[in-house]
């Protein structure tokens, strides 16, 4: 099992695009609408789990609870963050920070400051 979970993570990494000109926000735009999905499940899949694989504490209920609310909106978020990575602005941010942008603006926070200081970090090449 451990062997084919390797193999399919070595042939995602190899089958996403790699060019120096591709940003973040590119490449989400070039994935299929189930792999943004995917992407969101997992992302979900995390939080819940973080506390158990790492730290082997007890499962934290409240990141349990963040991920149900993921999953129960994945293509809400999904098109939350298409929507961020519309501004080129954004288009340097990594997956995983978007995907918390668009989960605090879909739970109705004000994403604005944080984006603009964000925003200032990834201005360049951030590798």
């Amino acid at each position: 099992m451990k062997k084919l979970v390797l193999l399919i993570l070595i042939l995602t990494v190899f089958a996403m695009p790699i060019s120096a000109s591709n940003t973040w926000g590119e490449l989400w735009k070039g994935y299929s609408e189930f792999d943004k999905a995917t992407y969101i499940y997992g992302f979900a899949g995390g939080i819940a789990w973080i506390d158990l694989l790492i730290t082997y504490k007890e499962i934290n209920l409240e990141k349990i609870i963040m991920g149900k609310f993921i999953t129960n909106n994945v293509g809400t978020i999904k098109d939350v963050m298409t929507d961020l990575y519309e501004d080129p602005a954004n288009l340097n941010i990594k997956h995983p920070i978007i995907c918390c942008l668009a989960i605090k603006k879909l739970k109705g926070e004000n994403i604005e400051p944080e984006l603009a200081r964000i925003r200032k970090t990834y201005s360049g090449n951030e590798e």
